[in-house]
């Protein structure tokens, strides 16, 4: 069956209960070792943070005493009756205690409840994390003020960063359901390398990677596509936030792609580029020098090497050309806290840019350093540009005890198609 993860119903839900139970030992460890007698997380559907924790529903407020159980609130009385009906159904889920409300007052009602209203209290979601969006925290700001006010008699302190590097250390599990997510990410790819024609639109190539996904039995929201023989730009196609057409493509488009499945909340990422027939000479100059990146990257990835080496090794071959790079190289996932630097020297490569908003600039890494330790996951993913012409390639790799797993092999190199219409 397309999405379930095998085995066995009784050894799953015994596979599940012992994953729980490391889980939730490595949280206490957590605030043993930094004294906090309870751990606060706030809701985040795009980080998932609570996920980690509840293997449930993500966008759910989290309250873990350190010597008792585990309560979370959640938006709706849907997510409980979600719960429910799994339960019902024999499958292993982590939580009992489920309420509803997502303000700052039913936190502060829970903390006392639980005795922590004169205790020290970590709190996730109150912290920079390296992303360009989640740079200060995400907790709304008549929550914090509601939950600060109503137990002013705890201590509360921001572990925001050092929570995620203890959840970037993923299971063997995670890394199982991690590779299913990226196979489905290689399936879409392959389905959009020969959907790409002259004559297609960006609507084509997009159902295709879509729909891709979801028949492997993975989840995703969206996808970033562009193309054209000079687009620099990023992110999601136009039409979809804005009354436009899908573009139609020709004869000498770079299309790329950047894909986001998931299984059982594991985020893989493929970053691909396709060639329509012959392209520009820098997009070959380009192609050459990520992949070129791309493989000195790889390579330098294994335990105890930082972050910033191995993002500082896959720049070398973007300088050598001259080149610039919109968005990041690396950046961990599950989550995506880390990322290295983007968007230098964008004002003296793209002047038509800086010329119409031109307080632009790019920016140098964020999210602080660290040494990688097997079971951290990250999107290897380079991208050269010279001037307007750009090419992105890479995908998704896991830290090993020697070195790096590599998750996908089609987006990491530029495709090729013939030009023309089919």
């Amino acid at each position: 069956m397309a999405g379930y993860l095998g085995g066995q119903d009784s050894n799953r839900k015994i596979s599940l209960e012992k994953e729980r139970d490391v889980c939730w030992d490595r949280v206490r460890q957590f605030m043993d070792k930094r004294g906090l007698d309870g751990l606060l997380v706030f809701a985040s559907d795009k980080l998932g943070l609570d996920h980690y924790v509840t293997n449930d529903r993500p966008g759910q407020h989290l309250i873990f005493h350190r010597n008792g159980k585990m309560i979370t609130l959640a938006f709706s009385a849907q997510v409980p009756a979600q719960n429910l009906t799994s339960a019902e159904r024999g499958e292993n889920t982590w939580l009992d205690d489920v309420r509803i409300g997502l303000g700052g007052d039913a936190v502060v009602k829970i903390l006392r409840e639980v005795g922590l209203e004169n205790k020290r209290i970590g709190v996730v979601g109150t912290g920079e994390l390296g992303t360009s969006f989640m740079r200060e925290g995400w907790v709304p700001y008549q929550t914090w003020r509601a939950v600060k006010e109503g137990l002013a008699t705890a201590t509360f302190e921001n572990v925001t960063l050092d929570f995620v590097l203890l959840m970037l250390e993923r299971s063997p599990r995670d890394i199982a359901c991690l590779r299913r997510a990226a196979a489905a990410g290689e399936k879409a790819c392959q389905v959009m390398i020969e959907a790409t024609c002259a004559g297609a639109t960006e609507l084509d190539i997009y159902n295709a990677g879509i729909c891709a996904v979801h028949q492997a039995g993975a989840q995703t929201t969206g996808m970033i596509l562009t193309s054209g023989p000079d687009n620099t730009a990023w992110g999601p196609p136009t039409w979809v936030y804005r009354e436009e057409k899908p573009r139609v493509l020709e004869e000498g488009d770079i299309v790329m792609v950047e894909l986001f499945p998931r299984v059982a909340g594991m985020e893989a990422q493929q970053q691909l580029s396709i060639a329509l027939g012959k392209v520009h000479p820098n997009h070959e100059r380009c192609a050459e020098a990520a992949r070129k990146s791309y493989e000195l990257g790889l390579a330098a990835i294994k335990p105890g090497v930082k972050f910033s080496e191995v993002s500082e090794i896959m720049e070398g071959p973007i300088r050598e050309i001259g080149g610039w790079h919109i968005t990041p190289h690396l950046h961990t996932m599950n989550p995506h806290s880390h990322t290295d630097s983007v968007g230098v020297d964008l004002e003296k490569q793209v002047p038509e840019l800086a010329r119409r908003f031109p307080t632009i600039r790019g920016r140098g890494r964020v999210g602080g350093d660290f040494e990688l330790k097997p079971g951290m996951t990250l999107s290897v993913q380079p991208n050269a540009q010279l001037g307007r012409h750009r090419v992105n390639i890479g995908g998704t790799a896991a830290v090993t005890e020697t070195g790096a797993e590599e998750l996908n092999f089609i987006p990491n190199f530029l495709q090729r198609v013939p030009g023309g219409k089919r």
